[in-house]
């Protein structure tokens, strides 16, 4: 598997790999999708300690109306696809608080001409010793579907914002592995899935982290930023060999 090394920088005890936003990732810089309250920024993709920081926060220009979403989060994405094989993230997740998700997740290459194909790993809200795991497809007249019964929650048994935790997802012909630390945390196939629909195609490995809307508020909490930015770290993330 080869390593997209996001700078060169290797200790002896725990090696920690500074990533290379120029050549193996995309820093997002737009509105978001899934949140009107606000904007992906290059500013809050930043160099720090052990990796690269996503900071989430309120937006500066939003006081002078430049900008009409009030706060700013950071993401990237990798430029190569794959539509099988093992992607990895190496991470330390924010100190979190409701209305915050902090997510490592595969998504269609194509978001507008690609159908709806995602698998994910979220910590939503407040809390740290959880994440959510769920996979989103489309069927074939175009409904979203996704894991029955909704999100599944693992309990980590540690607290992920007190360091860095390895973070893996498998995609497979007809099947889903996801392992935290080596260990297999969910294993998902088309029974697992409404309408038992299953999609592959091109993938891309993002990172971010995000503030919900209103609307968002039963799945994530209500987002009331208190003045404190988030971080989340980067440390680094694998794809498979065969991406391109």
């Amino acid at each position: 598997m080869k390593r997209m090394v996001l700078a060169a920088a290797i200790l002896l005890a725990t090696p920690v790999f500074a990533i290379d936003l120029k050549s193996d990732w995309r820093v997002s810089d737009w509105p978001a999708g899934q949140t009107s309250i606000m904007a992906w920024s290059s500013a809050n993709v930043r160099a720090g300690e052990g990796g690269i920081d996503l900071v989430l926060g309120a937006n500066p220009a939003a006081e002078v109306g430049a900008d009409t979403r009030p706060f700013l989060g950071g993401e990237v994405q990798s430029k190569r696809v794959a539509e099988t094989g093992v992607w990895s993230w190496r991470a330390r997740a924010p100190k979190m608080v409701e209305g915050a998700v902090f997510g490592m997740f595969l998504y269609r290459a194509d978001h507008e001409g690609d159908p709806w194909r995602e698998y994910d790993i979220e910590f939503v809200g407040a809390g740290t010793t959880e994440v959510e795991l769920n996979i989103h497809f489309e069927d074939a007249a175009g409904r979203h579907v996704s894991l029955l019964g909704g999100p599944k929650k693992v309990d980590l048994g540690f607290d992920a914002a007190a360091g860095f935790h390895d973070y893996e997802i498998e995609v497979m012909a007809e099947r889903a592995v996801f392992r935290i630390d080596g260990k297999v945390v969910g294993d998902f196939g088309p029974a697992d899935v409404e309408g038992s629909v299953w999609s592959t195609g091109p993938l891309r490995s993002f990172v971010d982290l995000w503030a919900v809307q209103p609307a968002q508020a039963g799945w994530a909490g209500v987002w009331d930023y208190d003045g404190v930015p988030l971080t989340a770290t980067l440390a680094g993330g694998e794809l498979p060999p065969v991406a391109k």
